[in-house]
Parts: structure tokens; sequence; C-alpha cells
């Protein structure tokens, strides 16, 4: 109820924990590219053959501000000019994240530029899983949340044996992530 009266963001984050509501990571920037087919001479023709371009094909801006193609395209025979639709986001592959300490409710950090719901986890070499809460875990699922500090910092959190299983100490974090550029990304 005090959401819409909350004139500070530190406020709106904690009133949110109260009703177990996370708040949303970063979202990146979105672009379609135009990819145009030119002659020797600059001037546009008909593509000839039919262009593949994988989701996951990095563009990169002449500032090298990257941009990730979000589905497979197949470019037709004959098209002059296509749209391709992007995110400005970098893949954060196999990263070491922390190393746990078996305590209850342990958190590390995943920085301020943490894309959300993009963390894929392993901990001690196995998956564990993204959720929206753990209030519906039971101490033997493996799942985790991402919440988002009052300075704006991503966060993992895990469970405590009661809401969400604990980790042991001495296991590795590797995580794959994306990270965003934000404001930066809208170019």
């Amino acid at each position: 109820a005090f959401i819409t009266t909350a004139r500070r963001y530190s406020s709106v984050v904690k009133h949110t924990r109260l009703i177990d509501y996370r708040i949303k990571a970063m979202i990146p920037a979105s672009v379609d590219i135009q990819l145009s087919f030119k002659d020797a001479n600059g001037d546009l023709i008909n593509n000839d053959v039919v262009r593949y371009i994988p989701k996951g094909t990095i563009f990169k801006t002449e500032n090298n501000v990257e941009f990730i193609s979000i589905q497979d395209v197949y470019i037709p025979i004959g098209i002059k000019v296509y749209s391709i639709s992007t995110q400005q986001k970098t893949f954060n592959d196999n990263m070491l994240i922390g190393v746990t300490d078996g305590t209850d409710d342990q958190v590390f950090s995943l920085g301020s530029n943490y894309v959300n719901d993009s963390l894929y986890l392993e901990v001690g070499g196995e998956i564990w899983e993204l959720v929206n809460t753990l209030g519906r875990s039971t101490p033997e699922d493996k799942h985790f949340i991402v919440d988002i500090s009052v300075d704006k910092i991503a966060y993992i959190k895990f469970g405590d044996n009661i809401n969400g299983k604990k980790p042991g100490a001495g296991l590795e974090l590797i995580g794959d992530y994306y990270t965003s550029q934000g404001l930066l990304g809208n170019v």
C-alpha cells in the first residue's frame, strides 16, 4: 500500500521484501539491426543465397558495444535489407562467483550489470535452479534466488535448509550469465 508514496529507491526495495517480491535486475537495451546487401560500388543488391544467422551472433558498434541476436534468422533470397532483433548484452561463461561456507542464507555478488533471469549456476558441479522465491522451496530443493540490494547490486541468495537447501562448505559456484551496459547500451 505504501509503494506509491515511497520517495527513495531503498524504501521500495524494503517494502517489496515484506511481501517476498523480487525487484528485477538489469534489462538490456534492444535494437533491430538492419543488414543490407551491397555490391562492390556500394549499391544495394538483392541477396543471392539463403543466409543463416544463428541466435547468439555478436554484432559490435564502432565503440565496441556488443549486441547479440536473440533468435535464429534465415535471410531469404531477393532481400536487399533485412532486420534482426538484438539485445545489448555480453555473455560471461564459466565464471567463478565464489566458494560456499556452509552457513544459512549465503549471498554472493553478481555486480550491478547482471541481466535479469540469465544465471545458469553449478554449485560444486551440481546444477541449481533459479526461482522467484525460496518461500515454496523444501529443504531438499537445490534452489536459489537473485535479489537486488538497495545499492542496485544483484546477489545470489541460498536457502537455510528450511526454505531451500543450504550448500555445504567449500563448494565452488560456477556460473554462466549475461551482463549489460544498461543506459550506455542505448546507442
